[in-house]
């Protein structure tokens, strides 16, 4: 029987449930998606964690907030958020040790996938570049590109390349029918938006 457990995270706006995956050893679920029901968006991503739940935290002092920032301006609430308050409500988990612990860590390498489109309908198409839209205060972000010229067809993934410390754009060189733009991102940031793909790093290279 597979284990599948969910909880919500009040202050996060977030429901979120964990599982395990085929790889997961002795049926401990190692994988979570969450479900933000503000913005109405989806996430997944790995995690090894007996049981989640929504618990009491225990709070800070002024003198412990260093743990989570060592600067005022960057603590990801202000400080008369409740998650700083003893007693308030937050997303927590029961790890592989059955230590109890919460979701107050440094921001996780993320990924994010566009969907394949046909930039221009018929036709194939040369992709020079396209720059990531990432917020944050120090993130690395990088796009892999994946295509394909027929649906039917085996996607071929690319490597990553790094943004321009300039323009931010990420060059390339895909000449493709369908295209699939892969962000990574790595560092701290608030949120990972998509993709932009400016008219002139595109080039029409025939019909097929």
């Amino acid at each position: 029987m597979m284990r599948v457990i969910g909880a919500v995270d009040p202050t996060n706006r977030i429901v979120a449930w964990i599982y395990p995956a085929q790889d997961a050893s002795s049926g401990i679920p190692n994988r979570i998606i969450a479900y933000n029901w503000i913005t109405k968006k989806w996430g997944r991503g790995a995690i090894d964690a007996e049981w989640i739940f929504c618990g009491l935290g225990s709070g800070y002092t002024l003198d412990e907030l260093d743990s989570v920032n060592a600067s005022l301006d960057a603590l990801p609430a202000s400080l008369d958020s409740r998650q700083y308050v003893e007693g308030a409500l937050q997303l927590s988990a029961f790890d592989e040790a059955h230590k109890l612990s919460g979701f107050t860590g440094s921001e996780l390498a993320a990924s994010a996938d566009t969907p394949e489109v046909e930039i221009i309908p018929g036709r194939r198409t040369m992709l020079r570049g396209a720059r990531p839209l990432v917020v944050g205060s120090s993130v690395t972000a990088t796009i892999t590109p994946i295509t394909r010229n027929l649906q039917t067809a085996t996607a071929t993934t690319g490597s990553a390349s790094s943004v321009h410390s300039e323009t931010g754009i990420a060059p390339l060189r895909t000449d493709a029918r369908y295209h699939r733009l892969r962000v990574t991102t790595s560092g701290s940031f608030d949120h990972l938006i998509g993709v932009d793909v400016p008219r002139e790093c595109i080039a029409v290279t025939g019909r097929r």
